[in-house]
């Protein structure tokens, strides 16, 4: 698809609250580009978001990306995404207490939930069909 630059954004959906993401690889993006790059890329794109989605590992080297959302009002949300597995309720309390910690207005959550035929908290499991 065509990119848009940051000021098409809102001559393209005018009226609606706009989310902006720019997902790192290993959780689903499209492309393999550096940490600041993505900061970057959410900066510029920040006059124009409700919110921003930021992966909470990538929450801590944000800091300031997440201060400067905050200071103008942005929903920052703190989200982690495994595809291949369900993750334990015990990692899922550790990342959400790390996404409050970096300060992050929503957490949020994505996998792939699965039967819990393992005990083990983060390993594969059957997935449902």
């Amino acid at each position: 698809p065509a990119e848009l630059a940051p000021e098409q954004v809102m001559e393209f959906r005018p009226d609606m609250p706009l989310l902006v993401t720019v997902r790192c690889h290993e959780e689903g993006g499209l492309r393999r580009m550096p940490e600041e790059e993505r900061f970057s890329l959410l900066r510029a794109y920040m006059p124009y978001a409700t919110a921003i989605d930021i992966e909470i590992k990538s929450m801590r080297h944000g800091r300031e990306l997440v201060m400067e959302a905050a200071d103008r009002g942005i929903l920052v949300i703190g989200s982690t995404h495994d595809f291949q597995i369900t993750p334990g309720v015990d990692y899922l309390r550790e990342q959400e207490k790390k996404a409050r910690a970096y300060r992050a207005d929503i957490v949020k959550f994505a996998f792939t939930p699965c039967r819990p035929e393992s005990s083990s908290s983060r390993s594969r499991k059957a997935p449902l069909p």
